[in-house]
């Protein structure tokens, strides 16, 4: 039996050496692709299913949580250095509504409450809905700018 040293790349037709890291296609053992080659065909593979992918990711992360919501919740609450007991702790402290605007409007993705925390020392706030979290976010973090905004809500 005599082995082939010198073999030609499939594709771009160069001859490989043994150093070349050659290999056999999965298609026709006698195929063979260079390094370069095998990486921009799997590179075309990798964006050609990234957003099959990437689909097949989402749905798998909202099976999860929705199969597991203590530790979805527990996940969620880990960045704030806050456990369940204490989420639940603070939703009781608060009779179950927005620390702001005194009702219970959820996030519509996790049917709950969000944290409202200092971006600059970490404290956690209370709990806030989803709108008054999401202003907050909007307008930022300052009194000056929830000042400014008062001063404008009151001009008649």
């Amino acid at each position: 039996m005599t082995i082939e040293l010198n073999k030609k790349c499939r594709d771009c037709k160069t001859i490989l050496i043994p150093s070349d890291n050659w290999k056999p296609s999965a298609v026709k053992r006698r195929d063979y692709l260079c390094k370069s080659c095998r990486r921009d065909k799997s590179k075309a593979n990798y964006a050609k299913d990234l957003i099959a992918n990437r689909k097949k990711g989402r749905e798998k992360a909202r099976n999860w949580r929705k199969n597991n919501p203590v530790k979805a919740l527990a996940a969620d609450l880990r960045p704030f250095g806050l456990t369940v007991d204490g989420y639940n702790q603070l939703v009781k402290d608060q009779n179950g509504v927005c620390k702001l605007c005194d009702r219970f409007r959820p996030n519509k993705r996790a049917k709950r409450l969000c944290v409202d925390h200092d971006h600059k020392t970490g404290k956690i706030r209370g709990l806030l809905c989803d709108p008054c979290n999401r202003s907050l976010g909007v307008l930022g973090d300052t009194v000056e700018q929830f000042e400014r905004i008062l001063a404008y809500l009151k001009i008649k």
